[in-house]
Order: C-alpha cells, then structure tokens, then sequence
C-alpha cells in the first residue's frame, strides 16, 4: 500500500488591503496637537479629533478607534477641569476720576486724625478768672495751640486778655491784629503768608501768635511775666544776647 501522499503546505498570505492615493497623502496629524474631546464610548473615553473623521469616512475602524480609545489615559475631572477655558471676570481698574472724586473724603479724614491729636500744655500757673469771659470754642483753641507750642495754658489766657479781652477783631491803628495783636511782620517771621486782614481770625492768630510767645517765654527762662513783657515789646536783642536766636526762626 502505496504511502499516502500528503498535500502540499502551502502558507496562506493575507494581502494587506490596498490604500488609495487620497489615504497615502493625507497628513499625519498628532493627537497630542489638537484639542482633546469626549467621546461616546465605553468608559467616557477621550478620542483624538483626527480618529474620529477616520471613522466616519472610513479609513479606520471603529474597533479600531476603540482600541486607540482605550489606549489612552482616562481624564479625571480635575484633569478635564484643567483644560476647559474659564471665563474670568474683567477686574475694576479704579479710574483717575475716581481717585479724584474721593480726594475730599480723604482729606476730610485727614482732617479728623488732625483734630484728635492734642497735647497738654506745659504746667504752669492755674487758669486766671478772667478766661471765664472767653467762649468755650476760644477756650479750646488756647488749649490745643499752647499745647501744641508746649507753653503754659495760663500764659496765653493772660497775653489774650490783656491785648485784646478776648476780642478776634480787634486791631489797633498801629499795626496790632486780633486776639494777640500782633504785627503782620512778626506772623509773617514765625510763617504766615497770608494777607494782614487774616490775622483776625481767631485760630489764624493763636497759631502763629503763641508761636512767637514760646520763644519769649523760653528766653525769658520760663518766668510768665518776663516773658508777657518780652512778647509785648519785642525780645530779638535779648534771644541773641542769650545765643538763643533759633527761637525766631519759622
């Protein structure tokens, strides 16, 4: 008996299927530079914008498209919180108008820091009788300016009563103006720049009045009525006799 003869092996080949010309030359296009979309597949997969074309013309096919699906990592929502564009509200950029408009409101407020910051008067003798005539608003610009200056409240009442009896307007022919009656060129020493008829404001005169009444007071070795004196005739030759003209200085 003949042995039987076997078939010849022969190896199948699969043809790999023909790409057309058009399939050829399209561009490669990376998914990585392109937006990323959600996709409708198994598991909320994200697909790449360039497979899914290829599906619906179909070069690629959907299992295909699956596996490159699957391939790929899965998006938490975090992830995909991080690529979505958020709108961000246009931020206020106060204006110069603005700033301007609350100029007043500022200076205002400056205004009121100012009026709280009061300082004692230096100690001296207790307050005469005689300032019971003055107004309680007059009473408390004494009280703020000799403080200011360091001088005692007492002194002032006494230079205030005795030059004016309290009176913001008087003035003398002589040159003499309000409260303190001083000379134009004496407040003008000690800073005033503004037109004689100033002067006659009470707390104008005060300011730049006591001013000139520390520096008698200081050369005058802190004694009130050498220093009432020296105010009301003048103490240049006696701060420089002592080396102490710096007191007249603005």
């Amino acid at each position: 008996m003949e042995s039987p003869v076997m078939a010849p092996f022969v190896a199948m080949q699969v043809s790999a299927p023909a790409v057309s010309a058009t399939t050829a030359a399209a561009p490669v296009v990376l998914a990585s530079a392109q937006p990323l979309v959600h996709s409708t597949a198994k598991g909320s997969r994200l697909i790449s914008p360039p497979v899914a074309p290829a599906v619906q013309s179909g070069q690629i096919q959907p299992a295909a498209a699956q596996a490159i699906a699957l391939d790929e990592p899965e998006l938490t929502p975090d992830m995909v919180a991080l690529q979505s564009v958020v709108p961000i509200p246009r931020p206020q950029i106060a204006t110069t108008t603005l700033a301007y408009a609350a100029q007043p409101k500022a200076v205002a407020a400056v205004s009121a820091i100012d009026n709280r910051m009061e300082f004692p008067p230096a100690p001296g003798e207790p307050i005469p009788e005689t300032a019971s005539e003055a107004p309680s608003s007059l009473k408390k610009l004494i009280h703020r300016y000799a403080g200011l200056y360091g001088v005692p409240e007492s002194l002032v009442h006494r230079v205030v009563h005795r030059e004016s009896k309290y009176d913001p307007k008087a003035y003398h022919k002589n040159g003499y103006w309000g409260l303190m009656q001083i000379k134009y060129s004496t407040a003008k020493s000690m800073g005033y720049e503004g037109p004689p008829e100033g002067l006659l404001d009470a707390e104008t005169n005060l300011k730049y009045a006591i001013k000139y009444l520390r520096g008698a007071w200081l050369v005058a070795d802190n004694q009130n009525d050498n220093a009432i004196r020296l105010y009301a005739r003048g103490y240049y030759y006696d701060a420089k006799r002592k080396d102490m003209l710096h007191v007249l200085q603005k």
